[in-house]
Parts: C-alpha cells; sequence; structure tokens
C-alpha cells in the first residue's frame, strides 16, 4: 500500500496484488454462488505512485470537448483485466463490477476489456441543462458499450441539501432508454445516492423506480398518476 492523504491505495503493479485479489474474489464467488457479480471499486482519489505502477499509464478515447482526467483509466484496466480474465476462467458468467470514475471516467484508448467486466459510469444527468455536457456524456456511454457488453448506471439522484428542486425525469429516462438501447446485454444495472428530501423527491424516485423496469414509459404520464393518486 501507498499513502497519499488519508487514501490507502494497493499497487496493483504488484503480480503479488493481483494474485491476492484473484483468490480473495474466487473465495466470494465460492462462498455465494447466489451473486452475480463481485464489486472492484477504487478509492475516492489517490493511486500508488511507484514506478511501475505510472509505467502502466496510457492515454483515455479523445471525445470532442470532454476535458475529463482518464489518465489512470489504462492503469485500473490493465489491472482489472487480470481479475476478470482469471474469474471468466475460474467462474464463467460472474461479472466484475468497478467504477468509470476517479480518473478512470473514460475507457482506455488502445487497451481491449475482458468481457465480464461492468464498469458503473458516475455522474449525473441534473447538469443536462447544458446541450454540450448532454452531447458528451451520451458520447462516453457510448464509448463503453462500443467494448463491453454490459455498463451500469451511478446516479447522484440527491435533494435534501439543495435549494431548488433537482428534478430531470425526462433526461433519466433518455439515457436509461440510449443505454438499453446501444447495450449487447439490452440491460441496465443502476446505482443510485438518494439523499432526498421526500416532499420533493418521492416523485423523483418512484418515476425512476419505474423507469428501471421499463425505460419506454411515459414520464409524464407517470408523473400524473403520482400526482393524482
Amino acid at each position: 500500500l501507498t499513502d497519499k492523504g488519508d487514501t490507502q491505495a494497493p499497487c496493483i503493479s504488484n503480480p503479488e496484488v493481483v494474485k491476492i485479489i484473484i483468490g480473495k474474489v474466487r473465495k466470494y464467488f465460492d462462498e455465494h454462488p447466489q451473486e452475480d457479480s463481485c464489486s472492484m471499486g477504487m478509492t475516492d482519489g489517490g493511486y500508488c505512485e511507484c514506478p511501475q505502477c505510472q509505467a502502466l499509464d496510457g492515454p483515455a478515447v479523445d471525445i470532442p470537448g470532454c476535458e475529463i482526467n482518464s489518465d489512470k483509466s489504462v492503469r485500473w484496466y490493465t489491472f482489472l483485466n487480470q481479475v476478470a480474465k482469471a474469474i471468466g476462467e475460474s467462474h464463467p458468467g460472474k461479472i466484475i463490477t468497478t467504477f468509470a470514475y476517479a480518473k478512470c471516467d473514460l475507457p482506455p484508448r488502445d487497451l481491449a476489456l475482458e468481457p465480464n467486466i461492468m464498469p458503473f459510469l458516475c455522474a449525473t444527468r441534473s447538469t443536462w441543462f447544458d446541450p454540450d455536457v448532454r452531447r458528451i456524456y451520451l458520447a462516453v456511454a457510448g464509448e463503453w458499450l462500443k467494448r463491453l457488453d454490459q455498463i451500469g448506471v451511478y446516479e447522484y439522484y440527491y435533494g435534501a441539501s439543495l435549494a431548488i428542486p433537482m428534478i430531470y425525469t425526462h433526461d433519466m429516462a433518455e439515457y436509461l432508454r440510449y443505454v438499453v438501447k446501444n447495450s449487447r446485454s439490452k440491460q441496465v444495472a443502476f446505482f443510485g445516492e438518494i439523499n432526498a428530501s421526500w416532499g420533493m423527491d418521492g416523485p423523483k424516485v418512484w418515476i425512476l423506480e419505474k423507469l428501471l423496469w421499463n425505460p419506454e414509459l411515459d414520464v409524464d404520464k407517470l408523473r400524473r398518476q403520482w400526482c393524482d393518486a
């Protein structure tokens, strides 16, 4: 481990670290055969800075207008590929989930990814009132979907600390439809951080729940159903 601020980051270029992690993931699936996936997320920030880890860094895919720093993507997915490949051999059908997050938001430009990797794309559709932001984040999802059969959606669906309503159910519906339409698995996994002010956020969360079962539902009809009830 290497310390950087409050973060302890594993040295993921170390073959012994990779071996230990593969063993732990295999043990998890052996003990929990009902589980479809095992999470391999990075920390909120901070990576090993040894020369071997830094040597793994390389370019992420280029998206015009996108200024997201993803200079750790090659490093992270080089490591994750090793884990996913080993798990695919010992536990076929199991998925390794992770985050497109913390300088790994964009896929590596020149690195093929193991098919049993599933990144959760961390962003919020609340910023889609800006058409450039909408275009960029749809392009980010599209680049991941070119490389993998499945991706997850990680949404910051907050409301509790805000002075104004943050309701963007039409944008959420559009994004979920895009992911399902362009995913080879025709499915979407979702995780939401929802620190809610329920008087305003209740309908937003209820509508999202319905959209996760069927993204093609009419958002306005669902909203009227909630209000009438």
